[in-house]
């Protein structure tokens, strides 16, 4: 945070230096001035400092006191209320919008609960924007859909973008996947003809969005091993799935009218 902070302008916000790469995503960024998904992150960085303070026993008001100030800031620079939407860039007028600021948004909360549902109805719902073309950040744009409420939709994307590339015959998932792109140049990335990397890790990504929202397995203190079931599972006719808790193992199964919840003993999972 102290190399962030050398890198502010007069306003406040982070900028690169010269030569530096600003990268969130391939995505076609209007990148003229501060963009405004970097000034996101650093905002939602401030509020991670709090909360590990807080944790730690520390003083944390300072740091909340720089999320409430950038957060503002954003607010009042990007967010474009004839777009319904936050812009890549206030400095060039062009008023540019893509989804990742937007999302951004959702998942940090600094968007206010009417520009959230404005968000999702002229960004995320609107195929005038242009879409994702990334495993890593499709998964961003899930868990703003499921924090909005839509599961239905993320579980049909899931099964159309990640199960897009099971058919046409991944057996890893891949760094980036156009589900427009000829089948001849799914391979290709970079400019080069086998450029892409085949095995990314984020990819796997609908293992967390399943468990977290769908399963509904939400950690309420992550030293006691407390836990609450918030399940959506109406679209599963069956599931059955161990996930961790703590240092311990929840098996939890769902057969379309009863969801049983129960704990590994601890000889069990010794012996796998």
């Amino acid at each position: 945070m102290d190399f962030c902070e050398e890198q502010l302008d007069s306003q406040g916000f982070l900028v690169g230096r010269e030569g530096d790469w600003i990268f969130l995503d391939w995505a076609d960024f209007d990148r003229e001035g501060p963009l405004c998904g970097e000034q996101m992150l650093y905002c939602a960085c401030w509020r991670a400092m709090a909360e590990t303070a807080a944790v730690l026993g520390l003083e944390q008001e300072a740091f909340l006191d720089r999320y409430q100030e950038l957060k503002g800031k954003i607010l009042e620079y990007y967010w474009e209320e004839g777009k319904g939407a936050f812009v890549d860039s206030f400095s060039s007028g062009r008023k540019h919008v893509t989804r990742h600021a937007n999302i951004f948004a959702i998942l940090f909360d600094l968007a206010e609960e009417g520009q959230k549902r404005t968000i999702l109805t002229r960004v995320l719902n609107n195929p005038e924007i242009p879409a994702i073309t990334t495993p890593y950040f499709k998964f961003y744009e899930m868990d703003a859909l499921c924090r909005m409420g839509c599961y239905r939709e993320v579980l049909a994307q899931i099964r159309e973008y990640w199960g897009g590339m099971l058919e046409r015959g991944a057996v890893t998932f891949w760094e980036e996947y156009d589900p427009g792109a000829p089948e001849e140049e799914q391979y290709d990335m970079y400019g080069d003809r086998f450029g892409k990397s085949l095995c990314h890790a984020w990819a796997a990504s609908p293992i967390y969005l399943l468990a977290k929202y769908f399963v509904g397995l939400q950690i309420t203190d992550p030293v006691s091993g407390e836990y609450r079931l918030e399940p959506h599972l109406e679209e599963f006719g069956q599931l059955d799935c161990i996930l961790p808790v703590g240092d311990r193992q929840l098996h939890i199964q769902w057969d379309k009218r009863h969801l049983e919840a129960s704990w590994i003993p601890d000889e069990k999972r010794r012996m796998k």
